[in-house]
């Protein structure tokens, strides 16, 4: 079996600097909490702005076939909801400097703004520490939020299914043949990494549904990681302020992903 990744190392003050060049010299900075893909950083730049690096992985041997070039999906994510009318651009980081030459760092690399608020699974479990876990009402009233802006990130419309990185391979130009694609692509991993599956029913369950995801005519936009770790909230008043890390998006039928 393949050893599991290692979380991407942070990244030095010289290579923060070089990636934030040109929009300003860096005066402080602090690694974020994340996942193993990306090192994620908050920067203040002289003048006072805040802006978010995110860098990932150089080690593309130990990556799943859909994140090949994901951070290059997160930049073109960001581009497309802000050009697209009625997309919820104001809840989402503004695209401010893409590098991917690898000169900088080995890997990939975005610059975005910063946002307000403070990550809603931590909200919600330091309410329930204190005693005061979030109610009923407040937390529909969240998932409305999320719900609404989701609804207008799929205004967003792509000329291709499935994941729009051309270092994954995995687009098409039919629904069916890209979710076939998709899975077939974890099956490939499973294997690689000697997870057992049931490979012939899972091919036997999308044969069955092939007819059904004919029916989707038009590649919309879908996020492809939303859960309260990547959704903001004011923590006063835990109206939604952000929607983040859309590395891992899409374009696909926002029901069936």
């Amino acid at each position: 079996m393949t050893t599991p990744p290692q979380p991407t190392p942070a990244l030095t003050d010289a290579q923060l600097a070089a990636l934030c060049a040109p929009l300003g010299r860096p005066v402080s900075s602090e690694r974020l909490a994340g996942g193993l893909f990306a090192a994620v950083h908050a920067v203040t730049l002289d003048g006072g702005r805040r802006v978010v690096v995110k860098a990932g992985t150089a080690d593309e041997s130990r990556l799943l076939t859909y994140e090949h070039g994901i951070i290059g999906t997160e930049a073109a994510f960001l581009r497309l909801v802000h050009a697209t009318p009625g997309a919820p651009s104001d809840v989402l980081p503004e695209l401010l400097h893409e590098d991917r030459s690898r000169t900088a760092f080995p890997g990939d690399a975005v610059v975005m703004t910063h946002l307000d608020g403070a990550l809603w699974f931590q909200v919600a479990a330091d309410a329930e520490r204190a005693g005061a876990p979030l109610d009923a009402a407040t937390t529909a009233r969240v998932q409305r939020e999320v719900g609404g802006a989701l609804a207008r990130l799929h205004r967003a419309t792509g000329t291709a299914y499935g994941y729009p990185a051309p270092e994954a391979g995995l687009a098409r130009t039919t629904w069916p043949d890209a979710f076939a694609a998709m899975i077939e692509a974890v099956l490939d991993d499973a294997a690689r990494w000697g997870i057992e599956v049931p490979a012939f029913a899972v091919r036997e369950a999308v044969v069955r549904g092939e007819q059904a995801l004919a029916r989707v005519t038009t590649p919309r936009l879908v996020h492809g990681d939303l859960w309260a770790g990547n959704v903001f909230v004011d923590p006063a008043t835990y109206a939604v302020t952000g929607v983040i890390d859309g590395e891992r998006a899409l374009f696909g039928d926002p029901s069936s992903t």
